[in-house]
């Protein structure tokens, strides 16, 4: 049985595991050290992946985490529970708890894209052995990364039709509000046709790959952990027991 070849990526189910744990915490904490614990070791295990493409993950960042702001602020307002933190001649502005849910919300939002763009690292020829070393039906496993490669090209389709309006002179966001259905309905059009064209050759590739002749596959590869797997592993046990302490305490 051959082994796959190595590439700076880990296993999947390292990050399956540490994906599960630190979403759970996330969800589950009232403690800003707990979040904060994992978020760190997520940027920091971004960093060390990949130093040369640091500059452009923190810029995904910095407009990720300015959306996310936006969305955490309603908590901050409707949140009206706790100690008054700030008031504006006598009406009470920000509560402790809503200051709080607004903080935890933003790095929960942030630790599931952090996860996000790191499981996006991991190819999908490692996500299909993955799912065949678990005994997952071949139908579903195929079904489930044809729909990964899916998505990306949504995007980039969206985003040469948005350029496409651009270079034509047209600024959407000073546009009326019919103007702008009309602009958006003329973008989603193509980007429809192309979809399905997509999804066609994709229906057809997955057919003369025998998909739904068999139930499962045999692939004849070797998917093992590598040291740097169990040294995160054992991280992952480690920040665990951290933030089961930090709970307790």
């Amino acid at each position: 049985m051959r082994r796959t070849a190595a590439r700076d990526e880990r296993h999947f189910l390292t990050l399956v595991i540490f994906g599960c744990c630190s979403t759970g915490w996330a969800l589950y904490t009232k403690s800003y050290l707990v979040s904060i614990l994992w978020l760190s070791t997520l940027l920091l295990w971004v960093i060390l992946r990949d130093p040369q493409k640091v500059g452009v993950f923190f810029r995904r960042i910095y407009q990720m985490g300015s959306l996310l702001l936006v969305v955490s602020l309603f908590q901050l307002i409707f949140r009206r529970e706790g100690e008054v933190l700030l008031s504006w001649n006598g009406f009470p502005l920000i509560f402790s708890e809503g200051l709080r849910e607004a903080v935890l919300l933003w790095m929960r939002y942030l630790i599931i894209f952090v996860l996000a763009y790191l499981i996006s690292t991991v190819s999908l020829f490692k996500m299909l052995l993955f799912f065949n070393k678990m005994r997952v039906s071949t139908q579903f496993s195929l079904l489930l990364l044809t729909t990964f490669r899916f998505m990306p090209f949504l995007f980039r389709e969206l985003r040469k039709g948005l350029w496409t309006i651009r270079f034509s002179g047209i600024k959407i966001s000073s546009l009326k509000l019919l103007e702008k259905y009309s602009v958006i309905k003329k973008l989603l059009k193509p980007l429809l046709f192309r979809s399905v064209d997509y999804a066609a050759f994709s229906s057809l590739g997955l057919e003369l790959r025998g998909y739904g002749k068999a139930s499962r596959a045999i692939i004849p590869v070797d998917y093992p952990l590598m040291a740097a797997d169990y040294l995160i592993l054992l991280l992952t046990l480690g920040l665990n027991l951290i933030s089961l302490y930090i709970e307790i305490a």
